[in-house]
């Protein structure tokens, strides 16, 4: 059925013979109607509503009518909710492509600006706060949170802070962010940062249900754990937060420990990527980052597929000079190569990790062995047992690598016999015992 008007008056029009109705007719007759004259039953005519309905929306939004008060509500909600879920800046809704959509979708709704947006996020968090409040206060289980912190390019600080725990009614992990802490970074952020944790969770009325804290390795974060559980000691007359339940991310001490293998000088990427950044011609490679899981192997893998690119460039005469420092030779390519078949598996196994649909601390046991495994494998190989010169480079290196990994992940090795990490062994259904 479509719902049409004469005037003031609101009809609704059958889809296949066009006879009209008042808005006063009753379901049952049109169920007759399209079962007599059109064969249609109950099944296919409610699956012709869904579809007839879905259209009649779409008219109704194309139309000439004016938009409502209440429906520009209810747009409002809908399309924050899908930039908060997305994930998506603020600023996505003034894109060209969005605001095209919008038109081509609701021609007559007024799109709001990013900064209209952003309070409109806001007025949205404080009435979800409540409720999350709420909920969390009238669950008897406990929370483990993770924090990490970052800085934007005014150096302002911030650190997400997530809370996690099992589902009863589902048994699947769950996690919501809480809140965004405003830290301004310098000297003693870590105790600044405890503070504000335990500010959070006052508010939410749970820190007296704190399980554990994850952070990456940096010092100031393993302090502003101490300085939390510190703090809860000290509210609640007990020990809330263990020290062995005060956890580092297992990932990004793996990525630590990769990153230390690596020794190639990156000049001559920078100088090459700065020199195509300049003339804007080309893409330029990219270079690798220690906060960016893997990048050392892109890197690697990028300025393989360009070695003939970059060769031919450091050797032209007129800018030769310019790369004269710079320049790899052929032991430095073999020596990329080295690393770039070494660097696979502690990419898999960091990507395995970073998965965020399950837990991933039971498998982190597991990984830490595999990566010892693969470190102790080139160490145990003998360079001298081989004649080419070349492929002594390569084992070289590579022995040079997992020499330099090992030596930074050992000192790691006890964290994953701690309490919190046997128990995640135990309950993880992908082990059997």
């Amino acid at each position: 059925m479509v719902t049409i008007k004469e005037g003031d008056v609101s009809k609704r029009r059958c889809a296949y013979c066009h006879l009209l109705w008042s808005s006063s007719t009753s379901t049952g007759s049109i169920a007759k109607h399209l079962l007599d004259k059109h064969n249609i039953n109950s099944t296919s005519q409610q699956q012709a509503s869904n579809s007839v309905l879905v259209q009649t929306q779409i008219d109704a939004s194309t139309s000439t009518l004016a938009i409502s008060r209440t429906q520009e509500k209810r747009l409002d909600s809908i399309i924050v909710r899908y930039i908060v879920s997305s994930m998506l800046p603020h600023a996505h809704i003034e894109s060209p492509s969005f605001k095209r959509l919008m038109h081509d979708i609701l021609p007559n709704y007024q799109l709001k600006s990013a900064r209209t947006l952003k309070r409109l996020v806001l007025r949205m968090y404080v009435v979800l706060r409540h409720l999350v409040i709420s909920y969390l206060s009238s669950q008897s289980f406990r929370y483990a949170i993770t924090y990490d912190g970052w800085t934007n390019n005014s150096l302002k600080g911030f650190y997400p802070m997530t809370l996690h725990w099992v589902s009863l009614e589902s048994s699947k992990p769950t996690s919501v962010l809480l809140d965004f802490l405003d830290v301004f970074p310098g000297d003693g952020v870590g105790k600044r940062v405890g503070k504000a944790l335990f500010s959070r969770l006052k508010s939410f009325n749970i820190s007296s249900r704190i399980l554990s804290t994850t952070s990456d390795g940096a010092s100031e974060s393993l302090v502003a754990s101490k300085e939390l559980a510190r703090l809860l000691l000290s509210h609640h007359g007990q020990e809330i937060l263990q020290p062995s339940h005060m956890l580092r991310c297992m990932v990004h001490t793996y990525q630590l420990g990769v990153k230390s293998t690596s020794k190639v000088n990156r000049a001559i990427f920078k100088k090459y990527s700065k020199t195509m950044h300049e003339n804007g011609e080309h893409e330029p490679p990219c270079l690798d980052c220690i906060t960016r899981w893997n990048s050392t192997l892109i890197m690697y893998q990028q300025s393989l597929k360009l070695r003939d690119v970059l060769i031919c460039t450091t050797s032209d005469n007129a800018i030769a000079n310019e790369f004269v420092d710079h320049t790899l030779s052929i032991e430095d390519w073999s020596h990329i190569q080295s690393m770039e078949q070494w660097l696979l598996v502690p990419a898999k196994i960091c990507n395995h990790l970073s998965g965020s649909k399950y837990p991933t601390l039971s498998l982190a046991a597991l990984a830490f062995n595999h990566l010892l495994s693969h470190c102790n494998k080139y160490i145990s190989m003998d360079i001298n047992s081989v004649d080419s010169p070349s492929e002594k480079i390569t084992l070289q290196v590579q022995h040079e690598a997992s020499t330099n990994c090992l030596q930074y992940l050992i000192k790691y090795q006890e964290s994953l016999k701690s309490v919190p990490s046997r128990i995640t062994m135990f309950l993880d259904p992908r082990y059997v015992f």
